[in-house]
């Protein structure tokens, strides 16, 4: 089983030993949940730089994350000396370990006892008497960098020493601080732009004096198209509170009989304007200052005259007027 290590969680890192193998000492961590020792890439080529013979085993590989297969593998019987005891162990070469592993069969057959609660282990060939202290791995901790801008007053109250030092050690490592240079795999530069969205396209990433200069170049432009495209067009009636208009109608359209609206529009009124709503919507009062709608100002005609207007019939037959009963005595 396999647990992320997240909240309150802080697992114990790996112990590391110094091994020593054809005359060349390095590192392999000790994993006791592998059965079989693992050699690492760097392990692999320095066997095969001194000659190691190897051979090939089908094996069937259970890995951390609970998968199985399958594969051929390269073996190799070594000779491993740790603390000067010398064992010949069996490794296994796997194309993508990037560490040496320690399994269950170097521990049996080295003897190592490893005692946690002290940070220390024995070797059964020097009889279990001389203890030795662990190491652990080392944590990797991701680096951030920041950039801080340096203020005007900065460096002013260094003495001359101060500032030759400084000077010599920005000349020493002129590499490091120099401007430029590529990327590295060791330093993460995050933003946090909260909930805003990626930014993908470079027309974005534009300074403001760049943009502005661009507003200059767009805007006279646009000015220049919007007058030409503007010269025909006729200003509409801007109504205020109580002006009197006629409402555009919508007749029944009787296209057999030759009638149709196009050619004989109907207006409605005179009603009046309650306020507006918008640039080119009022809303109209009809009778008794009833609202009768929201209207656009093309469906609206300025009223002007005195004369009574003929209101428009409604269609269907009038309503029966509702009478009381009578009661004979």
């Amino acid at each position: 089983m396999t647990i992320d290590t997240v909240c309150s969680l802080n697992p114990r890192m790996r112990p590391i030993f110094d091994i020593e193998i054809f005359d060349k000492v390095g590192t392999a961590i000790l994993d006791t949940e592998a059965k079989q020792s693992v050699a690492s890439i760097s392990l692999t080529r320095h066997l095969r730089a001194n000659g190691q013979v190897f051979g090939s085993v089908k094996a069937n590989l259970k890995f951390a994350d609970g998968s199985t297969r399958v594969e051929t593998v390269e073996t190799a019987y070594v000779n491993v000396i740790l603390q000067g005891v010398s064992v010949k162990t069996l490794f296994v070469v796997l194309p993508d370990a990037q560490d040496s592993l320690l399994g269950m069969n170097f521990v049996r057959e080295i003897g190592l006892a490893v005692n946690f609660a002290t940070n220390q282990y024995t070797l059964c060939e020097t009889g279990g008497n001389v203890e030795y202290d662990l190491r652990y791995e080392i944590e990797n901790r991701d680096i951030v960098s920041s950039t801080i801008g340096l203020r005007e007053c900065e460096g002013t109250f260094l003495s001359p020493n101060n500032r030759e030092d400084m000077a010599s050690l920005l000349k020493a490592n002129e590499d490091i601080f120099s401007v430029g240079g590529g990327r590295v795999s060791f330093a993460v530069h995050r933003i946090d732009t909260g909930d805003a969205t990626p930014i993908y396209t470079p027309p974005y990433r534009m300074t403001p004096k760049k943009r502005k200069i661009v507003r200059n170049e767009i805007d006279p432009g646009k000015d220049i198209r919007k007058g030409t495209t503007d010269k025909g067009r006729r200003n509409g009636p801007n109504y205020e509170e109580g002006d009197l208009v006629l409402v555009h109608s919508h007749p029944v359209r009787k296209k057999r009989q030759g009638f149709t609206q196009k050619f004989a529009p109907r207006r409605e009124g005179p009603d009046r304007i309650g306020k507006a709503l918008s640039p080119t919507t009022y809303e109209v009062l009809g009778k008794n200052d009833v609202v009768k709608g929201k209207y656009h100002a093309s469906l609206l005609t300025p009223y002007e005259g005195n004369e009574p207007i003929v209101e428009c019939r409604k269609r269907g037959r009038p309503r029966k007027a509702k009478t009381k009963p009578r009661f004979s005595d």
